[in-house]
């Protein structure tokens, strides 16, 4: 979660299932930094006037550098007409309300379940798959 105050961030913990980790992040560089780490994730992603520009490019760029990570934006009541803006540059969600933290929540649950549990896993499942995979281990 990239935002300035914490105030979305502590409306969201408390809906969040406890295998799915929150980390906060200040500005939209430590964002890309944390991406870069967990490839796979939801980024809320606060809008202010000071961010705009920024929050553009990461939303356009997201799908080419990081294709299984999706985004939401987090804005102060006043900024819903960006809400279709950052849906065409690829938010996923747009909310001016901290209520909305429970539905936050339940997105990121639903993301956080088409992530594999682990690249080795997902080896692990393929091998298992195929017809040999008995034969070979003997």
């Amino acid at each position: 979660m990239c935002e300035r105050t914490g105030t979305w961030a502590t409306a969201v913990r408390r809906f969040l299932p406890d295998e799915i980790r929150l980390r906060q992040t200040r500005r939209l560089a430590e964002c890309l930094d944390a991406l870069a780490e967990a490839p796979d994730s939801l980024l809320a992603l606060e809008l202010t006037r000071e961010n705009l520009a920024g929050v553009l490019d990461l939303l356009t760029g997201l799908g080419q550098k990081f294709p299984r990570a999706r985004a939401v934006v987090l804005a102060e009541r006043g900024w819903e007409s960006y809400e279709w803006l950052m849906r065409e540059a690829g938010a996923v969600h747009f909310t001016t309300s901290p209520r909305e933290s429970e539905t936050l929540a339940r997105l990121a649950s639903r993301h956080w379940e088409t992530i594999p549990a682990s690249r080795a896993s997902a080896v692990a499942l393929i091998w298992d798959s195929l017809p040999w995979s008995d034969v070979a281990m003997t």
